[in-house]
């Protein structure tokens, strides 16, 4: 009896629970990722389904309108290469005698042709052409008008002598031979092969991401998040009052899947921004307070052999990190770093004091900066204003804010890095997300809108609105704008300008995060280089995305 008894000991029936612990998590990371890839391929099918259907009309309403403008139906058309389909039309002026391809595109009934253009469709009775000065006839269709913005058919207008705007009909209409056409019908050879697609921006190449690893990041919500050096090492920061360093290319390889290669200490509240430059690491706290980390080998891509495998979640830097900043009283949503050319960077940050602040350090100065510039106010923010969100370049400060407790009294401030007010540009709701890219700034509101704007001309160039939950996060990619939101959903939206599709949804990715508190994600990020999104949440949970034409 009392072997059975020794056989339960503290140790044994707590190293049971762990393993059944671990085993559990592996199991619902099993099934998340099940139903990630079940969920995009069915939007991935749904999406095609779409396309089929829309090819499906566009090709009807086509045939459609080839069948009235030629008065003749699909049935009765003959083709060259086989035997007739219908009744035959071999005389002269018909499609036959012209020897025009069939396959020719036709624009939309909406879409006035001109008989100059390479689009242009002759009728049966259409083979005589009248002067400038005769009047229209009513036989005349209203699609024979001509356009001043439509390209000119070469094979009209130099082959068979034809002017441009002239109508062509056949004797038949001016009591002539009908055997007889004053216009020598033009082989295929003299048309061309055929009229050109209607010209338009090519759709962007559709994106297919699909979920490839996840891990517990934090015990707590994980809000911030950024790339750390130029490889693929990642920071991220919680309210467990922690920052941790992730190299993305292991987790992907399913190395340390549990464990990240550093843990940086010394935050007595929640960590709510990160940055970034080269060697250091600096967070913002919930406190006001911000801290600067250095980082041993970022300064070389993470491609290269890891040297920090043996420091697997060391904590490193101190209680409180190599210097430490404590100009801000209230908390730091905002925080940027730029690297300058002369080896020094700046450090912008904004925080919920109203202080809009920028630094100018040199990398490994341990001495706690003074601020060079303190952003003035402008008039749209009122004496109860908060900076949210910030970023700094070379020349600009960008900072979004909103007045008191009125969402629709927002707005994105632009200064010059010597402090001079450049653009003050309004907003209806509360920005939520900021993000800037050369001279486009993206910015997510508390309604789920994404828009964009010029920074060098301070112009809005294009607005969307794909959630239905606050955007938290966006981030920009080769060519589409990443943008998370409450919603659990990361929607991938076309970048090119000169398309007619700017903004329009590109894929949707619904990941796993879970709510708490109403909250849900936090930050997306995207690695150019590996095709990497990355998302993180108020579950703590961190999520990997992976192109399938990447590695």
């Amino acid at each position: 009896m009392s072997e059975d008894i020794t056989k339960y000991t503290y140790s044994g029936v707590m190293g049971w629970m762990e393993n059944e612990w671990r085993s559990f998590h592996r199991e619902r990371e099993e099934w998340a990722n099940e139903k990630a890839v079940l969920v995009a391929n069915v939007n991935h099918l749904q999406r095609l389904l779409r396309s089929s259907e829309a090819s499906e009309a566009a090709l009807n309403r086509k045939i459609t309108t080839l069948e009235t403008l030629t008065g003749t139906s699909a049935s009765d058309i003959r083709t060259d290469e086989g035997p007739s389909l219908g009744k035959s039309n071999t005389a002269v002026g018909s499609i036959d005698s012209l020897k025009l391809p069939l396959t020719m595109d036709v624009p939309d009934d909406d879409e006035a042709v001109p008989l100059t253009s390479k689009h242009s469709v002759v009728r049966n009775d259409s083979l005589l052409p009248l002067s400038e000065d005769s009047p229209p006839s009513q036989a005349q269709p209203a699609w024979s008008s001509t356009s001043s913005d439509s390209p000119t058919s070469p094979a009209l207008s130099s082959s068979s002598g034809i002017s441009s705007g002239t109508v062509i009909r056949s004797r038949r209409q001016s009591g002539g031979s009908p055997s007889e056409p004053i216009v020598k019908p033009m082989t295929a050879e003299e048309v061309g092969p055929g009229p050109p697609p209607k010209i338009q921006q090519a759709s962007p190449t559709p994106k297919t991401y699909n979920l490839r690893a996840s891990l517990r990041g934090h015990f707590a919500a994980i809000r911030c998040a950024c790339w750390c050096g130029e490889g693929t090492l990642m920071l991220t920061g919680g309210d467990d009052h922690v920052v941790k360093l992730w190299d993305a290319r292991r987790v992907l390889k399913g190395k340390d899947r549990e464990e990240p290669v550093l843990t940086f200490r010394g935050h007595t509240s929640p960590v709510v921004s990160l940055a970034s430059h080269r060697e250091e690491v600096v967070a913002g706290g919930f406190d006001g307070s911000i801290r600067i980390w250095r980082v041993p080998g970022t300064g070389a891509s993470s491609d290269a052999p890891d040297q920090r495998s043996q420091n697997t979640n060391t904590t490193i830097g101190g209680p409180g990190g190599i210097t430490m900043i404590t100009q801000h009283t209230d908390a730091v949503w905002g925080l940027s770093v730029q690297h300058l050319q002369d080896g020094t960077h700046y450090i912008a940050t904004a925080g919920c004091d109203q202080r809009m602040l920028l630094f100018h350090r040199s990398s490994g100065d341990t001495a706690s900066p003074s601020p060079e510039v303190q952003f003035p106010t402008i008039k749209s923010m009122t004496s109860n204003f908060t900076p949210i969100h910030c970023h700094v370049s070379d020349t600009r400060y960008t900072v979004s804010y909103r007045n008191g407790d009125n969402d629709s009294n927002s707005g994105i401030a632009v200064y010059s890095i010597a402090g001079s007010p450049m653009w003050d540009l309004p907003i209806s709701s509360r920005p939520t997300a900021l993000r800037v890219h050369g001279n486009v700034c993206a910015v997510g509101t508390s309604i789920g809108r994404i828009i964009t704007y010029d920074l060098y001309d301070g112009v809005v160039t294009g607005e969307t609105a794909p959630h239905t939950a606050a955007v938290t996060s966006v981030a920009f990619a080769n060519d589409f704008i990443l943008s998370a939101a409450h919603d659990e959903k990361v929607h991938l939206l076309d970048s090119n300008k000169s398309s007619s599709n700017y903004l329009n949804l590109i894929q949707t990715i619904s990941t796993s995060h879970g709510h708490r508190l109403g909250e849900c994600l936090h930050v997306v990020l995207y690695h150019t280089g590996r095709g990497i999104i990355i998302t993180t949440g108020a579950d703590s949970w961190i999520s990997w995305y992976t192109n399938a034409s990447k590695t």
